[in-house]
């Protein structure tokens, strides 16, 4: 089983997912254009986890027109953390959730690289910068898991058609973050006059999600803080991030939307976002995720586990070596087998 999952593993790598159009599709193109067959395959059902409403599908058809006639690729983009969850034992790198996931956004544009000549770029943007701030992890760790990332699409990349291109961009290689934390404090007044209209139960809640991915391990290395000092903590961060989302502060950057880029998201139906999974039958951000291998008899179903699913996973994984690249994490990979 070891080699057969090896060579499975092997082909989702250099083999990248060719798709054969279909007589449905090609009466699709005659009878409705070009335009309306990309429209219709960026909201497959297989990929797509809620529909968008009215206003971001027109936003969509719009970017979609303006873009085929320009004859310009189509520039998809993707807002990340830029970090991988700490408590993962692979952190600070990439591993099979980040592999999984690129594969997974591989067969989703696969159909329009097939048919559309200019193609498709997929922009990555981390905002690791951020979780720096909010979150406290070192820049070593940030920057190690940029390096896994880039290195993950070279290997990929190898089998690209020739109409593809994939990049893992980092906001901070634009601006100074310096200067980016002081545009989006610019926010802060308006943010906490919004908090304080939050009930006490409502804050609570938001402080509990915001204080799970903060170092605490490093942070309480030499000495356990008070309590007074951890809610402060947890407070700034919950505060710098909604500043954040009030926007104003990347008006000057090459980012989400601007250039008639489309952007996509894994969370939530936002303005002008695309809902997508992160991979099949899953919904959580591949940074804070970790992707196993399920088998069942001979079939070999990858999976994109939460940190809650995959620790209650864990004590029945098994690891088996691949060595499938020069990433450390993807040397082997964790099964389930029933």
């Amino acid at each position: 089983m070891q080699s057969h999952l090896r060579q499975y593993l092997k082909n989702l790598l250099v083999v990248f997912p060719e798709y054969v159009l279909r007589q449905k599709d090609k009466r699709t193109i005659e009878r409705m254009g070009l335009k309306y067959y990309i429209l219709q395959k960026m909201l497959s059902n297989k990929f797509r986890k809620t529909s968008p409403g009215a206003e971001v599908l027109e936003d969509l058809h719009e970017r979609i027109d303006s873009i085929v006639r320009a004859k310009k690729p189509l520039n998809l983009t993707m807002p990340t953390g830029g970090y991988k969850k700490w408590q993962f034992d692979s952190a600070p790198e990439v591993d099979w959730a980040e592999f999984f996931h690129l594969r997974f956004m591989f067969e989703y544009l696969s159909p329009i690289l097939a048919v559309y000549e200019p193609g498709v770029v997929l922009d990555y943007y981390s905002n690791a910068w951020l979780i720096k701030k909010i979150s406290h992890y070192p820049q070593t760790d940030l920057d190690k898991y940029t390096q896994s990332f880039r290195q993950l699409i070279a290997e990929f990349e190898q089998s690209f058609p020739l109409n593809f291109k994939v990049r893992f961009n980092v906001v901070t290689e634009q601006k100074n973050e310096r200067i980016l934390l002081r545009r989006i404090l610019r926010n802060r007044p308006l943010v906490e006059k919004e908090w304080k209209r939050l009930s006490k139960i409502e804050q609570k809640k938001r402080l509990a999600i915001s204080s799970r991915n903060i170092r605490w391990d490093l942070l309480e290395k030499n000495e356990k803080l008070s309590k007074k000092t951890c809610d402060k903590i947890i407070y700034e961060g919950k505060i710098i991030h909604d500043s954040l989302l009030k926007g104003g502060w990347n008006k000057d950057l090459d980012y989400l939307f601007n250039d008639n880029k489309i952007g996509i998201i894994h969370r939530s139906t936002k303005q002008n976002f695309l809902h997508l999974a992160t991979y099949h039958g899953s919904l959580v951000q591949f940074w804070v995720a970790k992707g196993i291998i399920m088998i069942d008899k001979d079939k070999i179903a990858p999976k994109v586990l939460s940190y809650n699913q995959y620790k209650n996973l864990k004590p029945a994984l098994n690891k088996m070596h691949v060595n499938l690249t020069g990433l450390s994490n993807l040397n082997q990979v964790e099964v389930l087998q029933f």
